[in-house]
């Protein structure tokens, strides 16, 4: 994977062909998602829900790896994907 990164690492870097989000306000404007002029700490908690971009490329890249086992073995990979019975004797979604 060699084109994704955390936006936060690339400040004052010029990322060809980045495409922010954006979304509609509770008001009608539209504004950048995440707003580049916020402060790192700001944008999220964590890195991944709005600090992370990447290509098509890369991630079937990592789709790839994960569905031939290179990060979990298949019992884990299993324990992930399928539901599991919750304490209400339902199945989690």
């Amino acid at each position: 994977m060699s084109q994704t990164y955390l936006l936060g690492n690339l400040e004052g870097e010029r990322v060809p062909h980045l495409v922010y989000g954006y979304r509609r306000n509770d008001d009608g404007t539209i504004s950048r998602n995440p707003n580049p002029d916020a402060a790192p700490r700001m944008r999220g908690l964590t890195y991944g829900d709005d600090d992370l971009i990447s290509t098509m490329a890369d991630m079937f890249k990592y789709d790839q790896a994960i569905r031939n086992g290179l990060f979990l073995n298949p019992e884990k990979l299993d324990q992930i994907l399928n539901p599991v019975l919750l304490n209400d004797e339902t199945l989690s979604e």
